[in-house]
């Protein structure tokens, strides 16, 4: 079988040596490519791919020639046709569980940092703006936190939060109800979104979920961006009823610099860089290497469909 890792590697060299005891040729590329035709020509006759952080579209599930696994070097799965992939009967592996800590802890100091208003401080600082005085933020400890999603980041989230500063913690998850998620965005003085991007999910905080909040509220989101309604968002930041946001996540990416979200000081942006720590992407590549190994020897693991 012939692998091509179309995003720039995603694996380690030990675990690479490791595939290549498998196959018969692994092809690695050192950037992500974003456009249809130059996915297409890199795919070739490959059986397995591995992607990450890149659309996986219907066009070229279904004119890659040998395709048989995607791989994908990620927990979210939203990347992929799956009406193409399932037409094609091309499987399609992901890395659940990879980057938790990683993400758990990007997370709190998103919080913390749009909380304190430090990304603020530290930008007027650069520019020769000197005022200490100037930034009065906000505590976590003993505020209620709104966890959006409580799978395994989410729940990690909930317990440092718990245990390191005291938090109260509220949780919205797939079994809650609308007016689950009412009630809780009225009580959150912070709210973290840890959300799949589904049809369900797309913009479920928007305007109207906006208005329910408190003023002064801190939202940080290191899931997806299409989770968060960005114009209502910045709205709100106008506003004041928002504090401030800490984003690793937009809704286009890859980001753009002339996004209007950068603008806004009080928001605090970082470039989805949530999962990306020595530890985390060492599990990733092993994960990635026994995936494939498993579906090469018919007992394919972490199946999506």
């Amino acid at each position: 079988m012939k692998v091509v890792d179309l995003t720039g590697g995603c694996l380690h060299p030990e675990h690479l040596a490791e595939l290549k005891k498998y196959v018969r040729e692994v092809l690695v590329y050192k950037n992500v490519p974003h456009v249809d035709a130059e996915i297409l020509k890199r795919v070739g006759d490959a059986d397995i791919i591995i992607t990450f952080l890149m659309h996986n579209s219907g066009f070229v599930i279904l004119n890659s020639s040998n395709l048989k696994l995607i791989c994908l070097g990620t927990v979210g799965y939203d990347g992929v046709d799956f009406d193409a992939a399932v037409k094609k009967g091309v499987k399609v592996s992901y890395c659940p569980g990879y980057a938790t800590n990683a993400v758990a802890e990007h997370t709190i100091g998103l919080m913390l940092n749009a909380a304190r208003l430090s990304f603020r401080s530290i930008q007027d600082l650069k520019n020769n703006i000197y005022d200490h005085a100037k930034y009065c933020g906000k505590e976590l400890k003993g505020k209620f936190l709104a966890i959006l999603g409580h799978g395994k980041i989410g729940s990690e989230v909930a317990r440092i939060a718990r245990d390191g500063f005291q938090m109260q913690i509220l949780i919205y998850d797939v079994n809650s109800s609308r007016q689950d998620l009412e009630n809780i965005l009225k009580m959150a003085d912070f709210i973290s979104v840890h959300l799949p991007l589904t049809i369900a999910t797309e913009k479920i905080i928007g305007s109207r979920e906006f208005d329910l909040m408190k003023n002064g509220v801190v939202i940080v989101n290191t899931a997806r961006g299409g989770i968060l309604d960005e114009q209502a968002l910045v709205k709100n930041i106008k506003s004041g009823k928002v504090f401030a946001a800490g984003l690793d996540v937009l809704e286009q990416e890859p980001m753009s610099l002339n996004d209007p979200v950068l603008k806004y000081p009080n928001i605090c942006v970082t470039p989805h860089i949530s999962y990306n720590s020595d530890e985390a992407i060492f599990c990733r590549s092993k994960m990635i290497c026994e995936n494939i190994i498993s579906f090469i020897k018919g007992k394919p693991e972490n199946i999506i469909c």
